[in-house]
Formats: C-alpha cells, sequence, structure tokens
C-alpha cells in the first residue's frame, strides 16, 4: 500500500512533500490519539503517504547524524560521537520500517491494510524500534529485501542464491541477518551507551581515542561509501558478500561440498572468473577483526567501554544505514518512478548543507565523492601525534568528512 501512495505523491514540484498538506504533517501522534489511536479509512491515504516520504527524510537525517558523529571524533569528542552515531542507527532503522510501511512513534507503532490499523507496540520509542525491527528480520520480506538491496560485484545477492534451493536459500535468516548487525543485544548496548554518553558527567575520568585509531576509522568509514551508480554502494557491498555467503555456508547441515566448491557453484555466470569470485574462493573465514566490518563480531561487538564500542557502533551504523538506502532506492523504483521524482528534495537538502550553491549543482552528483577522495588524501598523510597537530593538519578534511548527507544526495540521483 506504501508503494502506491508513494507513486501518486510522485514527482515532487518543490522541496516540500506536501504541498496541499497532511493530516499527519504536523503532529502524527496528536492526530493518532485524536483518532483513537487509530487511522480511520478517511486519513489512510494521507498517513501512508506520510510514511512512504518520512522514510526518505529519515534515511538523510541518519547520514547527517554519522556525518557529524565522525566530525566529533575527529575534534576528540568520543561521548559527542557515541551520541550521535546511536541516533544515526535509530533513525536509520526508522527510516527502513517506514519503507516497509511501518510507522514509528511514541508508543504507537502501527501499519495499515485496506481494512484496519495493526498496532505492534506500546513500548518507547527506541525500545520498540529494535524489537519491531527484529521481529521483521525474521520474515521472508526481509531476506528478499537483502536480495534486491545488495549487489556484490554489481549483481543482486539473489543471483548468487539462484542456484540454491528455496529452502537452503532462505536457511538460518536469523544468523545471516545477525552477522549484518540485526542483533537486538548489541542495538540494545548502543542505547545504553548513549544513555551514558547523553547524561552523564563525560569526563570525570577522561577517555580519548588515540588519533592514529581515529584516523584509521574515518578513512575506513568512507572508503566503504565509495559510490557507484544507482545507489550502489560497491566497495561495501563486496566487502559484505564473504560475511553473507560464510553465514549461509556454516549453516548448512550437510558439510559437504567444501567452501570452494560450494562457493563455485553458487557464483553467477557473470561473475565467473572475476577477481570478486577468485577472492571468495580463498576466504572461507569471517572478516578480520582489524577491519571495520570485522568489528560486527563478539570480541568487540558486546563493548561496553566507550573507547572500544566506537568501532563496531560505526560498524552497525554504516551497514544499516546502507540497508535502509537500497531500501528507499527499491521503494522509488516500485512506485514506477526513477530518483528524478524526488530531485527537488535532494536539491534542496544538498544546497542546505552546502555541497553546492544554488543553481551550481555538479552535472554528476557522483563527482561529489572526489571531495572525498581529496579529503583521505590528506587525512592518510597526516601523521599525528597530538590531537591538535591532528587538527592543524586537516582543514580541507574536517569538512568533507562530516558531511556525510553527500551519501543519500548521490544516492538518490
Amino acid at each position: 500500500m506504501v508503494v502506491g501512495e508513494l507513486a501518486s505523491l510522485l514527482p515532487l514540484t518543490s522541496d516540500t512533500w506536501f504541498p496541499q498538506g497532511n493530516d499527519y504533517l504536523d503532529d502524527p501522534q496528536a492526530q493518532i490519539r485524536a483518532d483513537n489511536n487509530n487511522v480511520p479509512l478517511s486519513r489512510r491515504s494521507h498517513f501512508l503517504r506520510y510514511v512512504a516520504a518520512s522514510s526518505f527524510v529519515h534515511c538523510g537525517d541518519a547520514w547527517s547524524y554519522l556525518g557529524r558523529s565522525l566530525d566529533a571524533l575527529i575534534r576528540g569528542d568520543l561521548t559527542g560521537s557515541i551520541h550521535l552515531l546511536y541516533y544515526a542507527e535509530l533513525r536509520a532503522a526508522i527510516s527502513l520500517l517506514a519503507s516497509e510501511g511501518i510507522f514509528i512513534g511514541n508508543r504507537h507503532h502501527l501499519t495499515v491494510d485496506a481494512n484496519d490499523t495493526h498496532h505492534l507496540s506500546t513500548e518507547g520509542t527506541h525500545r520498540a524500534v529494535w524489537q519491531i525491527l527484529e521481529r521483521w528480520a525474521q520474515e521472508n520480506r526481509s531476506l528478499d529485501l537483502l536480495y534486491d538491496v545488495f549487489r556484490p560485484g554489481r549483481s543482486p545477492f539473489s543471483d548468487w542464491m539462484q542456484r540454491l534451493t528455496p529452502l537452503a536459500a532462505r536457511a538460518k535468516i536469523e544468523q545471516l541477518l545477525e552477522v549484518i548487525s540485526f542483533d537486538l543485544k548489541s542495538f540494545d548496548t548502543d542505547h545504553k551507551q548513549r544513555n551514558r554518553a547523553s547524561y552523564q558527567p563525560t569526563r570525570l575520568k577522561p577517555r580519548d581515542v588515540d588519533s592514529a585509531a581515529v584516523q584509521s576509522l574515518v578513512s575506513e568509514t568512507w572508503r566503504y561509501l565509495e559510490p557507484g551508480p544507482g545507489g550502489a554502494f560497491p566497495v561495501l557491498d563486496d566487502a559484505l558478500l564473504p560475511e553473507m555467503l560464510t553465514a549461509i555456508f556454516h549453516s548448512r547441515c550437510d558439510p559437504t561440498p567444501p567452501w570452494i566448491d560450494w562457493v563455485t557453484s553458487i557464483t553467477p555466470p557473470s561473475l565467473e572468473g572475476s577477481a570478486l569470485a577468485v577472492a571468495l574462493q580463498d576466504n572461507d573465514k569471517r572478516t578480520n577483526d582489524s577491519t571495520l566490518l570485522g568489528a560486527l563480531y563478539p570480541a568487540e561487538n558486546s563493548e561496553t567501554d566507550a573507547v572500544k564500542c566506537i568501532r563496531p557502533m560505526t560498524a552497525r551504523a554504516v551497514v544499516l544505514l546502507r540497508i535502509a538506502t537500497g531500501s528507499c532506492v527499491s521503494l522509488l523504483r516500485d512506485s514506477g518512478h526513477d530518483t528524478n521524482a524526488i530531485s527537488a528534495w535532494t536539491t534542496s537538502l544538498a544546497v542546505g548543507r552546502g555541497l553546492w550553491s544554488p543553481g551550481k549543482e555538479p552535472s554528476n552528483r557522483l563527482d561529489l565523492w572526489a571531495d572525498i577522495e581529496i579529503a583521505l588524501e590528506e587525512i592518510n598523510a597526516a601523521t599525528p601525534t597530538t590531537r591538535s597537530d591532528f587538527l592543524r593538519t586537516l582543514p580541507t578534511s574536517l569538512l568533507a568528512l562530516g558531511q556525510a548527507e553527500r551519501v543519500p544526495v548521490w544516492s538518490f540521483a
């Protein structure tokens, strides 16, 4: 239902999603309460349009939080970075659920069908989001989305699954999604970290992240975000492929065939002999713990120390944001529109955040990556000793590396 309502809402003629108004625009919670905690048939169209539009806006906001988190980390504000990272995760999750037609409010979390309103939880926003997300992750729809969204080797993940039986392809979905950070315990830990960062005095016992560690984390995070056409994340998707395949491989009841034969048997014909396929044949283990994606695993995943938890939190945020962004792109495509249909809004976002001046949009939005390349060269050339020395070597990078709004601007282009 949300797809059809988005189709009727687009294309946007201005940066305002609802130029003619919407019953839920100013305060959706108040409207739901006024309607006895339901969505009456007379408002169903307004509600679904609001939810559809919110998926894109929540996604843009989530990327903004990630950028501000990286900026805070570079400047030495660890607790501020944690606070912002958590909200990047939260808003990415809300975006993903909205793209599936699920409204997240404050103790009113619901979805609708042609006949009725379905209440999903009466918990507060934070706990409800992770509980609903966990339930969604156990549904077939979640795997269908992953098949469509992830495109390692520029091929849909579904192409890698075609040679498996439907039962084998869908087996152990909980383990598969847990690998890429959808375990409720991890997100609940992040919420606790956010509470400490947000409400406790920060430097009674000062803890700082070494500048070299910051340099590595920020650089690696941005490298994973290098864009491809059509909202693609080629570097991140290629890095996640062995994680997903390893989870499926080790969930099998039958220990045969061995890894190399199994991977060879499911590699899409178009990628046989490719560098990606060859690398996979030599990799039947999960990512090395020294990488950002390696931080998703238990050794770091359960960390409660602020200095040590920043890497797994960043990894979870990046993966969840990638899925949310891909889900928005899929929603747009399923509605029968392309990204030009929301260009008025993404242009407004870019101008408002200083990515370009009014009327000076680049001919290709992927060119926004060039600024990041320059920034990465600058940050990788730095030899930080003190925080002050580190900051003084990054006059250009400081701005660009905190502008993660670039990602939705080039992904929805």
